[in-house]
């Protein structure tokens, strides 16, 4: 079933953050508390782009039981699964505090 769902809350996500930054980087929309929240979007949509299309020929296209070759494969899948995306959700979790601490 999330294997289903996932392309679609991927496709929400995405689009509901391009929306957000789309709005928060107008001139007369610029403020220090929205330029948090702007790079707080962009830090969350980076959480799934970066490992989506992965995921996606993993499990969407079925490919999961099929070893990844050539080795290098492995480590790009290890570091945008892993890595990336911890990378950007701890920066959000900063930004959250950023702007706890700005308020």
């Amino acid at each position: 079933m999330y294997l289903d769902l996932a392309p679609f809350l991927l496709l929400i996500t995405i689009v509901a953050n391009t929306l957000i930054v789309v709005v928060l980087s107008k001139r007369h929309m610029r403020t220090p508390t929205n330029a948090v929240l702007m790079v707080m979007a962009l830090s969350d949509m980076f959480t799934l782009l970066f490992p989506a299309p992965w995921l996606l020929y993993m499990y969407t296209f079925s490919n999961h039981y099929k070893p990844l070759t050539p080795v290098r494969a492995c480590y790009a899948w290890a570091f945008m699964n892993d890595v990336v995306p911890t990378l950007f959700h701890t920066a959000s979790i900063w930004l959250t505090l950023a702007l706890a601490v700005q308020r």
